[in-house]
């Protein structure tokens, strides 16, 4: 058994080998000590001893004829192994399987009637025993306690490390959502000042297109004001080409007109000179001798010198002295005072 505990193999107790099992092998040989350390061992494994009646019965019945078998009837088991069967079974140790006429069941009837009157001799072995058995359930309930004081430390200790372990990745969580917040924060902060300078662009773009539409406003103002002017320029140069053109066309009938007046001068002044009779006159002399004034003025108006002089050396206006025509003599003065030096001789 001390193998079987130090190498941690659990022993088959109840288990029938070649006829025998171990409780009837330890009653057979009324082998008080045995039947102590099966009840230990199953005690400290938590192995619950079996005992059949009907097996114990039918092993004596069978066993009979082998020398080996000490036992003829169940009356023949030691009274000390009914107390101590009757003390585990009464402690939950042992199961009883009572046959159909028990005898078990009629020694534990007396045993638990003679305990309960008080009557019961005293059998110190059994007594050690059962107080061994009692030791050992006490032990047991020591160690129990103690396992479960260890396994609760232990677990206490596992609920601690648990417990750390959870804060440890509460924590770490925290300092990670933490940390994903912080980045976040940072993302969202970033994101905010990419808004904040697309704003400042998107506001500097919209003041350089306000800037630029002011611009083309200002350029189309100047441009239709250039435009006025341009349109200003171009009827006052369609006006100053009307009056040109008037003026050109005043001219031109000017110049026709002396033309006119310079061909009708010429051809005056043709036809006087062919008309004229006397060769030692000029054709003023000529009208001056005849007194024809008006004739004078067309011909000083068409540009005959006043001062010319006839062959004979007399002047229009000493022509017009001598025939005493006074009217001639004022318009040539009036004439001379304006133009010339009057050449009187």
């Amino acid at each position: 058994m001390d193998y079987a505990t130090e190498n941690k193999i659990i022993l088959k107790l109840n288990e029938n080998n070649y006829r025998y099992t171990l409780i009837f092998v330890a009653m057979q040989n009324n082998n008080i000590e045995m039947f102590e350390l099966l009840v230990k061992y199953s005690i400290e494994k938590g192995i619950k001893l079996i005992i059949d009646e009907n097996d114990i019965e039918k092993m004596i019945s069978e066993n009979k004829k082998y020398s080996s078998c000490k036992l003829k009837s169940i009356s023949e088991i030691n009274s000390k192994f009914f107390k101590l069967i009757c003390f585990c079974k009464n402690k939950n140790l042992i199961k009883v399987i009572f046959s159909r006429n028990s005898y078990f069941l009629k020694r534990f009837k007396e045993i638990n009637e003679n305990k309960r009157k008080g009557n019961e001799s005293k059998d110190y072995d059994v007594l050690e025993i059962e107080n061994k058995i009692k030791k050992i359930e006490l032990e047991k309930e020591k160690k129990e306690k103690e396992k479960i004081r260890k396994e609760n430390e232990i677990k206490k200790i596992e609920l601690e490390e648990e417990k750390k372990e959870k804060e440890k990745k509460e924590k770490e969580k925290i300092r990670k959502e933490n940390e994903l917040m912080k980045i976040e924060l940072e993302e969202d902060k970033k994101e905010k000042e990419k808004i904040r300078k697309e704003n400042e662009l998107m506001k500097i773009e919209l003041e350089e297109d306000k800037k630029e539409k002011e611009k083309i406003r200002k350029e189309n103002e100047l441009m239709k004001i250039e435009l006025e002017e341009d349109k200003k320029e171009k009827e006052k140069i369609r006006k100053e080409n009307e009056l040109m053109k008037i003026e050109l066309e005043k001219q031109r009938k000017i110049k026709e007109e002396k033309e006119y007046k310079k061909l009708e001068k010429k051809n005056y002044i043709m036809e006087k000179y062919n008309n004229k009779r006397d060769n030692n006159e000029t054709i003023l002399t000529s009208e001056c001798k005849q007194g024809n004034i008006e004739e004078v003025k067309k011909l000083i108006h068409y540009g005959m010198n006043i001062n010319e002089k006839n062959k004979d050396g007399d002047t229009p206006l000493l022509i017009a002295f001598k025939n005493g025509n006074v009217e001639l003599v004022k318009y040539l003065f009036s004439y001379k005072l304006v133009k010339e030096k009057v050449i009187i001789s």
